[in-house]
């Protein structure tokens, strides 16, 4: 079972991929899709567009993940 990512909202996605430890092919083949499924949103990320967030769920959950958002209110204590 992986363990859980925390990633910082300003990094890469790329940087989850390397997390994953799993290859850009391997991501698109468990999406059963071409490796563009994989390189279009990250191109996209580069050229300052922003992913969906239906693409992050689907690219988590092929890399064995579960993608969690929380909204916390200013003010609280930051949660670990």
């Amino acid at each position: 079972m992986p363990r859980p990512i925390r990633l910082d909202p300003d990094a890469p996605i790329a940087s989850l991929l390397e997390q994953t430890g799993l290859s850009q092919s391997e991501l698109a083949r468990r999406l059963d899709g071409p490796p563009a499924v994989v390189s279009a949103p990250l191109l996209m990320e580069r050229e300052g567009r922003s992913v969906t967030l239906r693409w992050l769920c689907r690219l988590a959950d092929a890399a064995g993940f579960r993608l969690e958002i929380r909204l916390i209110p200013r003010g609280s204590k930051k949660s670990t």
